[in-house]
């Protein structure tokens, strides 16, 4: 019986991880300082395109610049925690925006429609002085996304962690 279980555990394990749940959440770490002249082009999410286009405002630190590419909208204003990510929020189709930031975390709410019809989000860090695109996090199913502050583990996280357990729950069983 402890083997049967050991064996399900793992095969579940397997199945998990082989594609037959490959849709959903998906952050990219950028970790990119803006520029605080110029502005940087952005790909955010690695599919060959430039999705947007940042840079600090010259005019203050705490003021960002972001401008859009073709393909891809973002929400008027940063959105907060907690906020849910879809066709209830004001898009702009075109042009640029010049929000101010706050200190931490500041969350832009993005449609790319390059790649597929994706709601996501980029986090924008800001320490007073300086500010980074630390990552965009995005769904990859074309539904809704709700703003959260922690990240989602990766599968290779849980394959390590479910290994682990895996293997305390044998060696129980050996004894």
């Amino acid at each position: 019986m402890n083997i049967k279980m050991l064996k399900a555990a793992l095969a579940g394990l397997v199945l998990s991880m082989s594609g037959f749940s490959n849709a959903g959440l998906i952050t990219i770490s950028h970790a990119n300082l803006l520029p605080t002249s110029g502005y940087e082009s952005i790909d955010l999410d690695f599919d060959g395109i430039n999705d947007i286009y940042m840079a600090v405002r010259y005019s203050g630190g705490d003021k960002a610049y972001f401008s859009l590419s073709s393909g891809t909208d973002m929400a008027s204003g940063f959105v907060s925690l907690g906020t849910m990510i879809d066709n209830s929020l004001t898009w702009l189709t075109s042009g640029y925006q010049d929000p101010v930031m706050s200190i931490g975390n500041n969350y832009l709410g993005v449609f790319n429609t390059s790649s597929g019809a994706f709601y996501g989000y980029a986090t924008i860090d800001y320490d007073g002085t300086d500010m980074y695109l630390a990552s965009y996090t995005y769904d990859d199913t074309g539904s809704g996304i709700r703003v959260t502050s922690t990240d989602v583990p990766e599968p290779s996280t849980l394959a390590i962690f479910a290994l682990g357990i895996m293997g305390l729950a044998s060696r129980r069983f050996k004894k």
